[in-house]
């Protein structure tokens, strides 16, 4: 009866404690939950923190290693032409490499002298962005990474700049920045991470604006309230575009509990980001979805495991009362036996050479070895028999688990605590930071679960042995190799290691670049492979001395074939690799591309040498029309005092036809110096080219004229004249090539600045009008189109040609503010492009003027150093009329018109002269009287310092040399103007 009532009593209360179990059991579960879901939280955080870091990281690296190259603060320095175009081809590499979304480059005043994205519409190039603060912190030598709302492309941009240093300056001379997509980053650290309903990950900017998150919903509102003070700081630093920045509803609680405004309960975890102060990686779960988890499952199943368990209740409690009293005896003696076991564990372990301690399945330690002792100064005495984690103390310094706790069941928050920790079959193993037990110290740490003889688990060991100094040398290394590694990387050079026999065993991207191949496809090639057989040869000797004197080559050019088959040339130096032993094993080496600064420096030197040439034709071309001027004077006079029937009439005539062509031929000379005589006005050019081909193909009926002229062409600012030349002479040179008759293409088009890409010149913004000259002619091979536009080359012979006509078109279109292009290949025709800049000025007709002569009484005062210009033109003044006065320079000059000032009506001044140049005389004689009247005249063109004169009040100007007929209409000009 007695025994009964004992299982009544037992039954109902293991009744109760069911129930009570169960409540207990869904508190533990929910509660495990949260702690799994702060756990993740955490961890996730972290994780965003850590990625972003180690990203800005990374970028400002490259960012760094972008300012110290020599051709970006050669662009700061001296931000010419060719500087610029070669920092562009560095920032262009720098952003396909890196995949920034675009790359730039600033001076000290935060002008954008070179960019990346300079073709978009949305160039930064000639904007000024001084404003931002990464570029004031970086101006002021502090390198900065800033995430804001960009102010041309309104895209979101993490910014990364950095100090520009010369060698000499201790300031920074200008920034380079490298733009990074905040849509690219925010899809890597947000969306990637696993994310469970009710949860936000988000990242926010110093006064709460959110910047990135994996809910649009969010994306620049406010995450806390702020005032109206705070929200016009955020405004004026123009980090996050206009506003309105609305709030996102969250109030804080306390420090990890915030509610949104249906007051739902969030839990809230923090991460502040080192390298951008202020902003912070907050991640929120909703607690109500957090409850639902664990609430449903628990409800579905609960009800049937309570009723199962009941029925077994009674059943289970007679079993465990009949075997109650054998349990107790059998586990008195085991304890016995395992007290004999550890004892000896004991023994054994204490010998072992690395620290070893043992624990029993309470967690009490039962070994504490010698080892451990001298690593932690922790006696056995002291130690054994201790447990709640008492063992963690001397490396921790607090109770925790640790790996050999963690053996049985792991712990992912405790897992962080060590630098690595992987599972060797039934073992852990792992590395760990100890500050404690050694400062800087690592500790290498391995634990196993202990089993008795029928396979039960007693307990767990675990080994721990110093690590550090090897620890240190691998970080060291790994440092070393991932400096070494960036720098290798960042470089535009190409970088390469070879075998004994000159197979590639090392590179960087920058040499499968510039050979056009990828790495898989370079690892193991030999140099051979592309390079010629001359190039083989030469590399080969230049290796093969590198190698007998161990002295490195430095600055040897070497021409190498693409994967593509194009050639470059590339500027290399090598060196021997040798092994520890001091054996060389291999060569080493660096290659720079140097294809298309060969190709400026060639165009340069051309251009430098046809300007030199241009100089010359000009000096020739003025001493030339003076020559002319007096021939042409003399038989203009002789021909006014000769009787139409007398014989010499004819001859005299003939005389001024010969000049007019010698002075044709100057003014080729003067085309391709860029000084002719220049009269510019709007003019259409589709109705010069159909007029001059209209009237080329009546002359040259065997070449069919093609013309598809747009109706759509704008107008072009030029001298009329002076484009017909250059028409007749592409016209001629396009007959030339075609002695048996073909086909001549004319077509204009409307293009702009960005259509006029590829070219070896910098076009200057705007919008031109292309005309192009395609014939079906023999063509040229590559050495006469090289030529084609210097002076005096002609592939006729002088006796048919004098090499001018394409020379002129090169200077007068040059001169025009144009460009010209020419593609020709042997055997299959010819084709010129010539751009000239359109103008929306309204076209003009010239009328031409009578071949008349008009006389006048006035006083002319002519200046001219050269005498028979001197003399001729004065007898022809005085043919018409006039009274005049000479002088052969500018100090007779003045002092003739200080004494005869009153009655000098005009003066007829020479541009070009010595002791006082035209431009002084008039200067000075305008101080005597500033209503002075000058014609100025010049062998040259009125370009440079006779157009300046005109700008100062001369009247007008008349090249050499002239006819009497336009002498005169010119003073009647002048003279008769009001």
């Amino acid at each position: 009866m007695k025994l009964r009532v004992i299982l009544l009593i037992l039954g109902l209360l293991a009744f109760l404690t069911a129930s009570a179990g169960g409540y207990l059991y869904y508190s533990t579960l929910k509660n495990s939950v949260i702690d799994e879901v702060e756990l993740q939280a955490t961890y996730q955080a972290e994780t965003i923190k850590a990625l972003l870091s180690a990203y800005l990281s990374n970028n400002l690296n490259a960012a760094r290693a972008l300012a110290g190259l020599k051709e970006i603060q050669k662009a700061i320095i001296s931000p010419d032409e060719i500087a610029l175009r070669e920092a562009n081809l560095v920032l262009d590499n720098f952003n396909e490499s890196f995949g920034t979304s675009v790359s730039y480059l600033m001076d000290q005043k935060g002008n954008t002298l070179a960019s990346s994205n300079r073709n978009d519409s949305v160039s930064f190039v000639g904007k000024n962005y001084s404003f931002r603060p990464y570029f004031q912190k970086a101006i002021g030598g502090n390198p900065s990474t800033y995430m804001a709302l960009g102010v041309t492309s309104k895209k979101r941009g993490i910014y990364y700049s950095y100090p520009v240093y010369e060698t000499t300056e201790k300031r920074p001379i200008g920034v380079v920045i490298l733009k990074t997509s905040a849509d690219a980053t925010e899809r890597e650290l947000l969306h990637t991470l696993s994310s469970t309903p009710g949860t936000y990950k988000l990242i926010s900017g110093p006064h709460g604006v959110i910047f990135m998150s994996d809910h649009k919903k969010f994306l620049y509102r406010l995450l806390w309230k702020i005032t109206a003070g705070e929200r016009m700081k955020i405004s004026e630093l123009k980090q996050f575009g206009k506003g309105p920045w609305e709030w996102a509803g969250f109030e804080k609680r306390d420090k990890n509990r915030v509610f949104d405004q249906s007051g739902r309960e969030y839990l809230m975890f923090q991460k502040e980001i080192k390298a951008l102060p202020g902003w912070k990686v907050v991640h929120l779960s909703n607690l109500k979805t957090i409850s639902e988890r664990v609430s449903a499952p628990f409800v579905r199943i609960v009800g049937y495991i309570t009723l199962i368990f009941c029925a077994l209740i009674g059943f289970s409690v007679f079993l465990l009362y009949r075997s109650a009293k054998s349990d107790i005896t059998n586990r008195l003696k085991a304890e016995e036996a395992m007290g004999v076991s550890q004892q000896r564990l004991s023994q054994i372990i204490n010998f072992l050479p690395d620290a070893t301690m043992v624990i029993d399945i309470e967690g009490k330690v039962i070994a504490w070895n010698r080892a451990i002792e001298d690593l932690t100064g922790i006696t056995s005495e002291n130690m054994l028999g201790k447990g709640n984690y008492e063992y963690a103390v001397p490396f921790y310094g607090k109770r925790r688990p640790v790996l050999i706790d963690m053996v049985g069941q792991m712990n992912c928050e405790i897992e962080k605590e060590y630098e690595y920790i992987k599972r060797d079959g039934e073992s852990l193993v792992s590395e760990t930071h100890d500050a404690l037990v050694k400062p800087g110290g690592f500790l290498w740490n391995k634990a196993s679960l202990l089993y008795d003889n029928d396979g039960k688990v007693i307990g767990a060991i675990e080994s721990i042995r110093d690590i550090t100094e090897k620890k240190v040398a691998e970080l060291a290394l790994q440092s070393s190799e991932e400096k070494y590694r960036t720098i290798l990387e960042s470089m535009e050079d190409g970088y390469f290691e070879t075998d004994i026999r000159g197979n590639l065993t090392f590179f960087n991207d920058s040499l499968c670049k510039i050979l056009g191949y990828s790495k898989d496809e370079l690892m193991g090639m030999n140099n051979r492979q592309y390079t010629d057989e001359e190039n083989a040869k030469s590399v080969y000797q230049t290796f093969n001395r590198v190698y007998r004197t161990g002295k490195a080559e430095k600055g040897f050019c070497w021409t190498i074939i693409g994967k593509d088959g194009s050639q470059k040339i590339v500027e290399a130096s090598v060196s021997l690799k040798w092994d520890s032993e001091r054996v060389p094993i291999g060569f080493r080496g660096i290659v720079r591309d140097i294809t298309e600064k060969q190709r400026l420096e060639t165009q340069l030197q051309h251009a430098q040498r046809m300007e030199s040439i241009g100089t010359l034709a000009g000096g020739i071309s003025h001493n030339f029309n003076n020559i002319l001027m007096g021939i042409m004077g003399n038989a203009s006079l002789m021909r006014m005092e000769t009787d139409a029937d007398h014989p010499n009439h004819k001859r005299l005539m003939n005389i001024e036809k010969l000049v007019k062509s010698g002075s044709r031929l100057t003014a080729q000379l003067l085309g391709y110096a860029r000084e002719g005589n220049y009269e510019v006005r709007p003019i259409n050019l589709n109705k010069l080219v159909y007029e001059t081909s209209d009237t080329f193909g009546i002359t040259k009926k065997e070449i069919t004229v093609h013309q598809e002229l747009s109706e759509q062409a704008y107008g072009i600012k030029a001298d009329q004249g002076q484009i017909e030349q250059v028409l007749l002479n592409l016209y001629v040179n396009a007959a030339d090539a075609m002695p048996n008759g073909g086909d001549l293409f004319l077509k204009t088009y409307n293009v702009s600045d960005r259509d006029i890409a590829g070219k070896p010149y910098s076009v200057k913004p705007g919008n031109y009008v292309l005309l192009t000259v395609t014939d079906t002619g023999a063509g040229m091979d590559e050495e006469t189109k090289a030529r084609i536009f210097e002076p005096f080359f002609t592939t006729k012979g002088l006796a048919s040609g004098t090499g001018l006509g394409m020379a002129s078109v090169y200077g007068i279109i040059k001169s025009h503010g144009g460009y010209i292009d020419v593609y020709s290949k042997k055997g299959e025709g010819t084709v010129f492009g010539i751009y000239l800049p359109a103008t929306e000025k309204k076209l003009e007709e010239k009328k031409a003027l009578p071949d008349v002569i008009v006389k006048g009484k006035e006083t002319v005062l002519l200046v001219d150093d050269e005498e028979m210009v001197l003399y001729s033109g004065g007898d022809m003044l005085k043919y018409l009329g006039y009274e005049v006065l000479l002088a052969k320079n500018g100090q007779e000059a003045l002092e003739l018109y200080r004494k005869n000032q009153h009655k000098i009506d005009m003066i007829l001044l020479d541009l070009i002269m010595p002791v006082m140049s035209g431009g002084e005389t008039f200067d000075r004689m305008k101080e005597m009287n500033p209503k002075i009247k000058v014609l100025l005249s010049s062998g040259y063109s009125i370009e440079g310092e006779g157009k300046e004169m005109l700008k100062r009040g001369c009247d007008a100007f008349i090249q050499k040399p002239f006819k009497i007929e336009q002498l005169s209409q010119k003073i009647r000009e002048i003279l008769d103007k009001k």
